[in-house]
């Protein structure tokens, strides 16, 4: 015996009405989760700002936008480790002049690339608008656009949200400096909860006498003259930043690591931090 063709038909019914009542998430979901992180991390919601930042992310890998919110969250709840994750992340993408993503329109398969101009622009037709609405008691949900320069036509669009999806192209410099500051400062924060070692080995240097000077350099190295030195101690290895920053409160370093030296540096704060640690810069025929 055959299924009846009414169980089908309530079947298809159920299905159709189901899609309608739990429709599935279309291409407003990453951008719907960013704003939302936005808006909670202006009421200073900041962990629920993450919360919806970390799952923006999980639908979007590699999406910088939201790598960067995330970062900052981080940063604010001092999750140093996850933040420089981040910040690495974004300073490994590639850096361009303008905000240009790449757009596809639903309903329409050939993407085109644009610029951003305004992620959230809500139209005069959004929300509370009409006489029915009023009567109604009744505010429409405002309906979130895009606001995009196609590159290729020269127009400016207005897109809704639900309609588009944008991949970036790049990272445009303004934020990539941005980031790169973000990361000096998650850097040091690691440096600091990396502390010190201890006391630094140093290593024992006879003294003597050698020839210092040379007769085809500068001026300044002229004449060539005999020096003679008593013993002396010197660090065995560069001051490391941990060191530095402990002392000094600040790290001036371009490259940053706890064990790394500290680089960046005046000899006017070479010469605080040798102070500070019970010690003093060598003196020229001493390094030489």
């Amino acid at each position: 015996m055959g299924i009846p063709f009414t169980f089908y038909k309530n079947t298809l019914f159920i299905f159709i009405f189901s899609i309608f009542l739990f429709p599935v998430a279309g291409f407003t979901s990453v951008v719907d989760e960013t704003l939302e992180g936005d808006a909670k991390l202006a009421q200073g919601e900041i962990r629920e700002a993450e919360k919806h930042y970390a799952m923006a992310l999980k639908m979007d890998p590699g999406n910088w936008r939201v790598m960067r919110s995330l970062a900052e969250v981080r940063f604010k709840l001092k999750k140093y480790k996850e933040t420089k994750q981040l910040v690495d992340g974004i300073l490994a993408m590639e850096v361009i002049k303008r905000n240009t993503v790449m757009v596809t329109v639903e309903g329409d398969p050939e993407p085109f690339e644009a610029e951003i101009v305004d992620e959230r622009v809500v139209t005069p037709d959004s929300g509370r608008n009409n006489m029915r609405n009023y009567m109604d008691g009744e505010t429409k949900k405002p309906i979130p656009h895009y606001r995009l320069f196609n590159m290729k036509t020269g127009k400016m669009l207005l897109i809704p949200h639900k309609d588009a999806k944008v991949k970036y192209k790049g990272v445009p410099t303004r934020i990539y400096a941005y980031v790169q500051d973000l990361h000096a400062k998650v850097e040091n924060q690691l440096i600091s909860m990396a502390g010190t070692k201890g006391t630094v080995e140093m290593m024992a240097l006879k003294g003597g006498c050698f020839k210092m000077g040379s007769v085809n350099g500068d001026l300044t190295e002229r004449p060539v003259h005999e020096v003679c030195l008593k013993p002396f101690k010197m660090d065995k290895f560069e001051v490391s930043q941990s060191d530095f920053q402990a002392a000094m409160g600040h790290n001036p370093s371009r490259f940053k690591g706890a064990d790394r030296p500290a680089e960046m540096v005046t000899w006017h704060e070479a010469d605080e931090h040798c102070k500070k640690s019970g010690k003093r810069l060598p003196t020229e025929a001493e390094w030489e």
